[in-house]
């Protein structure tokens, strides 16, 4: 593939006026995942491709919101674990080919595993097989108050990509969440009786994952800034007047299984070790 397109394809000038096909798209992330790339005096990331093969640069994402996107994927995933789901969780490194001509990837995606059992090698491999999507998709940026009612906006963009792209009528997204982590903000999609996509503003409060994900509950206040900021600093360089972490004064605390009375140095590692160690706890 690399032969076929290398004279055809210029990454270092791109046409983004141009139609491109699945196989274009695919070799042209390929390339973008090991170099810079700059279009427009803007770095990008990555590619998704429109429904009419034109190509939609993603740029990468600043800190705080990538920050929001992991914690999401953690607690996700640590739920899907815990409770046995056995599907995927995925972040934007992994697309969608969600209908013919269009390829996506949500900031994190859940996809049940009797959907992924049912995915042939060239669904999961490339981008060539027949069209499928999660049930699960969440996007998440910042948004100036002022743009919710300019239909030329960056929240109208992303509404619109919300309700006519994931929640197509013939995609399985169920549930989506838009997250503004910066103006604190969160909207709730999801499909009425006759199969169409409304929005509703929830504020920043917790959100439930319903029955499409049974169980879980994104608690708010784990995804943001603060969290960091109020927990205690473990970093040398503000701790070394306090002494060191070896001094004879600091008391270390440890916690025991009660299945096989293994010790351990922290509730973090007994969890993991709940979780990997004894199949039959969580």
């Amino acid at each position: 593939m690399l032969k076929r397109f290398r004279k055809k394809i210029d990454i270092d000038s791109l046409d983004l006026e141009r139609v491109y096909s699945i196989e274009e798209f695919e070799y042209i992330s390929s390339l973008v995942k090991n170099r810079s790339l700059v279009i427009e005096g803007e770095p990008v990331d990555h590619f998704e491709l429109s429904n009419t093969g034109k190509l939609i640069p993603i740029p990468p994402t600043t800190f705080k919101k990538e920050l929001t996107v992991t914690k999401i994927a953690n607690l996700l995933e640590d739920w899907n674990i815990t409770t046995r789901q056995k599907g995927v969780v995925t972040t934007s490194q992994g697309g969608f080919r969600i209908s013919r001509d269009k390829i996506v990837a949500p900031d994190v995606a859940f996809t049940p595993r009797k959907r992924v059992k049912k995915l042939s090698k060239k669904q999961m491999k490339t981008f060539q097989g027949r069209p499928w999507s999660p049930i699960f998709v969440v996007e998440v940026d910042d948004f100036d108050d002022s743009s919710y009612k300019n239909k030329n906006s960056k929240f109208a963009k992303i509404d619109a990509k919300m309700k006519d792209v994931y929640f197509a009528a013939d995609t399985h997204v169920q549930l989506g969440w838009l997250i503004d982590p910066v103006h604190e903000n969160t909207w709730v999609y999801k499909r009425n009786k006759n199969n169409k996509p409304f929005r509703r503003e929830k504020g920043w409060h917790n959100l439930s994952g319903e029955r499409f994900l049974p169980e879980f509950t994104l608690t708010i206040n784990l995804i943001t800034m603060e969290e960091i900021e109020d927990a205690p600093s473990s970093d040398p360089e503000t701790s070394s007047s306090s002494g060191s972490s070896t001094d004879s004064s600091v008391e270390q605390s440890f916690v025991q299984c009660v299945y096989c009375d293994a010790w351990f140095v922290s509730k973090y590692l007994l969890v993991h070790h709940l979780k990997y160690g004894h199949d039959n706890v969580v």
